[in-house]
């Protein structure tokens, strides 16, 4: 075996630990996720049928999501496999970036299980899959962006590709790579290497105006990310954040790489330093007490990929003593502990009796049928069992169909007086309109 295999087994030793926890801790249920996790059932499952999206969005995630389940053959598992294979992948160009620029495979290993072991990324995976997905991407461009020294033009268009398939894939972590790429250009052109720090914005600007002019690319996202910070600069106002031990770790983590990469600078470690310096920064901007309450809340879980890369510089030094590592391990320690509470956070929005209940009821009635669900948690559920689904009440709606229901929950109080009970479950009632409607 090659020392460069040797040196890449640890790699994928956390590559495939990630892996199995993701995906052991995403089929301890046989439904997926959050709110949005049928979501995903949905979108794929029409592509298989259609050949495109039910609900436009940024495509690359559920395409991926597609293929998988057309192996595999359950939209379920498929779903869980592709978010489980590429967060899991993102922990490789952590692992890569240390053995490279400090050849400490401990370095690497410390900033995977970070990566792998912490409050946010359960969080992604459980709500917001397509944003862990994006993270292989972001994660592999923030690699060949640091190994890029101007010569190989083949590391920078590496670069590009990934910045690409960020914004085909999450908006928020495209927003995070801007980032990166801004402060690293404008520090390159700081420093005088002006033809580097061009390379780097020219086609920045040209993937934004291929965005702008065609926004279906994004899903419309990048519109959203124009509101947003819209709302940041000119209605800002602080307020407490949603999750007060969040912010502490993010403010730690930007802290602690500032200090990082100004060990590194006087070491004369230029290229170091500066990755450590913007990667703070970073952290601080998308920490900022300033953004709006309820984007802050997901902007708070990009923090994964700043404390990953903290976390590993630290314990990058070649000059560790033992009360120092000590102090390492203890914070590695304490990062992971944090996960557990987020890891039981990963469960679907209704029962599996409740998703059976439906599932049933759908399955028991014939013929030309709608339904109307109001609650958002309980619609997209119903969508993985029929393409008839409304949110709300149209009379139109009583025309279309030889019988239209409404889908409620056993909780649910606002039962509109023309209707009939047709199905009473221990968690779902179900209720049929009756013309003409009257509310």
């Amino acid at each position: 075996m090659s020392r460069m295999d040797s040196t890449l087994i640890p790699g994928l030793g956390v590559f495939t630990i990630g892996f199995l926890t993701f995906i052991i801790v995403l089929l301890l249920s046989p439904l997926l996720p959050g709110i949005d996790g049928p979501y995903y059932a949905v979108q794929v499952m029409w592509i298989l049928r259609y050949g495109w999206l039910k609900y436009m969005d940024p495509p690359v995630t559920f395409y991926l999501m597609a293929l998988a389940t057309g192996l595999i053959g359950d939209v379920f598992i498929g779903v869980k496999f592709i978010v489980s294979i590429f967060t899991a992948l993102a922990t490789l160009p952590i692992y890569m970036f240390f053995r490279r620029f400090s050849g400490s495979s401990a370095a690497g290993l410390a900033a995977a299980m970070v990566f792998v072991y912490n409050p946010f990324i359960y969080r992604l995976i459980g709500d917001f899959m397509k944003n862990a997905v994006a993270l292989f991407f972001l994660l592999v461009g923030l690699y060949y962006l640091v190994v890029w020294d101007g010569s190989h033009n083949r590391n920078l268009i590496i670069v590009w590709i990934m910045f690409v398939l960020c914004g085909l894939t999450h908006i928020l972590v495209f927003g995070v790579f801007v980032l990166y790429i801004l402060l690293f250009s404008v520090t390159l052109f700081l420093v005088g290497e002006v033809r580097r720090s061009i390379y780097l914005l020219i086609p920045l600007l040209v993937v934004f105006i291929v965005f702008v002019l065609a926004p279906f690319l994004t899903g419309g996202d990048i519109w959203k990310a124009f509101n947003i910070l819209n709302k940041i600069f000119y209605g800002a106002t602080f307020s407490p954040p949603p999750r007060v031990e969040w912010l502490l770790l993010g403010y730690g983590a930007a802290s602690a790489s500032l200090l990082v990469g100004y060990g590194y600078y006087r070491g004369g470690e230029s290229r170091y330093s500066l990755f450590f310096l913007i990667n703070g920064f970073v952290c601080l901007f998308i920490n900022f007490p300033l953004i709006p309450r309820n984007i802050l809340f997901r902007t708070q879980l990009m923090t994964v990929v700043p404390l990953a890369f903290t976390v590993g510089g630290v314990a990058s030094s070649h000059r560790l003593r033992a009360r120092e590592l000590g102090g390492i391990i203890f914070i590695v320690v304490l990062i992971l502990s944090l996960s557990v509470h987020s890891i039981y956070g990963v469960r679907p929005s209704i029962s599996v009796g409740e998703y059976d209940e439906l599932k049933s009821f759908i399955g028991s009635v014939g013929g030309d049928v709608g339904y109307v669900v109001p609650d958002v948690r309980l619609k997209y559920w119903v969508e993985t069992l029929s393409d008839d689904v409304a949110r709300r009440f149209d009379p139109t709606l009583l025309k279309n169909y030889d019988h239209l229901y409404l889908v409620t929950d056993f909780r649910s109080r606002f039962i509109p007086k023309n209707v009939r009970l047709v199905y009473e479950g221990v968690f779902i009632r179900v209720y049929e309109f009756r013309p003409p409607f009257s509310p």
